[in-house]
């Protein structure tokens, strides 16, 4: 409202005019008004006397643009490992407009709604203590959500947030903000052994093998998900592993028999590992192992070979490989024996056919071990 010189003549004659000009900064307020009004009067003299102009008035609008922003990201708890874990999310909420914003909450400070946060999910809940924002300005808060049973077999959580507060009257929500936890993934490790004595064990004597292919399946054991090979040592992994049941499987190398399974099914806990070991024995062209054995009428069920007691002959026994395939058939001699003579090293089963009217009192599926120069008696 002070006066201020206008333009350089000091003289205005009858009908004469005189322009100049003024800035003003527009201010916060003038655009939370949406508007600002100047009110201007002139003066001058005429013989010493104070003339004053007619008064003038100008509206200038202002352009108003309520806008909040959201930004929502994960504190701690991501990745989880189980019901109950907690995952705390922090909430930045910013006035990204042009107008003074206010809160809509209790005791008028701003407002979150979580769709997986609040008493029923999605209630809003109050952020902050400040009950306005300038342009620019920012207020953040945190919560914590409880992952569930749903949430650990999804493998994951994904929340979604709006933040919320007033422009005057009028209601300003934020943009839709997503955060996602994980549940944390495990690997799977491995050994594959030399098994020079067919314990299915890894000795201290037995070293690793080098260069095995390895074969990750998905459950089903048809999908192939990945591959690798052993190191010098025999040590293989599979890494960043979502907790599912897996097959890991080995290729047997050329001239090696396994004597473990070659397909093992195992289910991978979130953040743990699952072991895995491979057993191997390196055969010699032409087998020097052999299984022999006697089927006899076990006349006093004590399982055992009695004397007295008498053979029985023409008896099927099968042998089988570790993979359930025949390797050889045979038939009972007069004395009831029989044999399976030059036999690679590994892990087969011998199976008995009773004869019609006999039960067995011994085991008729046996499982036996073959190192090299290897005989095992089955009776």
């Amino acid at each position: 409202g002070t006066a201020f010189d206008c333009g350089t003549a000091t003289t205005l004659a009858p009908g004469a005019s005189i322009t100049c000009t003024a800035n003003y900064t527009v201010r916060q307020t003038d655009v939370d008004n949406g508007s600002v009004t100047n009110v201007a009067t002139a003066y001058g003299l005429f013989n010493g006397n104070l003339i004053t102009s007619n008064q003038d008035t100008k509206t200038a609008s202002a352009g108003q643009s309520s806008d909040l922003t959201l930004s929502k990201t994960i504190n701690s708890g991501n990745p989880f490992r189980a019901p109950g874990d907690a995952v705390e999310y922090s909430y930045l909420l910013t006035n990204n407009g042009n107008v003074t914003l206010t809160g809509n909450g209790t005791g008028g400070v701003f407002t979150i709604t979580d769709d997986h946060i609040g008493t029923p999910p999605g209630t809003p809940f109050d952020c902050g203590t400040v009950t306005s924002l300038a342009p620019g300005e920012s207020v953040s808060c945190v919560a914590s959500y409880t992952i569930t049973q749903s949430d650990r077999d999804n493998e994951s959580v994904t929340n979604r947030a709006t933040g919320h507060g007033l422009f005057g009257a009028t209601p300003v929500t934020s943009n839709q903000s997503t955060a996602t936890a994980n549940v944390m993934r495990g690997s799977i490790e491995g050994i594959k052994f030399f098994d020079i004595n067919g314990n299915q064990t890894q000795d201290s004597n037995e070293p690793g093998v080098n260069n095995v292919t390895i074969q990750l399946y998905d459950s089903t054991g048809v999908n192939l998900l990945d591959t690798t090979t052993t190191t010098p040592d025999g040590r293989f992994s599979f890494t960043n592993l979502l907790p599912r049941t897996y097959i890991v499987a080995e290729i047997v190398p050329s001239g090696s028999v396994s004597t473990t399974p070659t397909r093992v099914s195992t289910t991978v806990p979130p953040g743990e590992i699952s072991r895995i070991s491979f057993g191997n024995y390196q055969i010699n062209s032409g087998g020097t192992n052999r299984i022999t054995g006697t089927v006899y009428d076990d006349a006093n069920t004590s399982s055992s070979l009695n004397p007295g007691e008498l053979p029985l002959t023409n008896v099927t026994v099968t042998l089988y490989d570790q993979n359930g395939n025949v390797v050889a058939t045979t038939t009972t001699a007069a004395d009831g024996t029989y044999s399976f003579e030059n036999l690679p090293a590994g892990i087969y089963t011998v199976v008995q056919t009773n004869l019609g009217g006999y039960v067995s009192t011994t085991l008729d599926h046996v499982s036996v071990v073959l190192s090299s120069g290897t005989r095992a008696v089955v009776n």
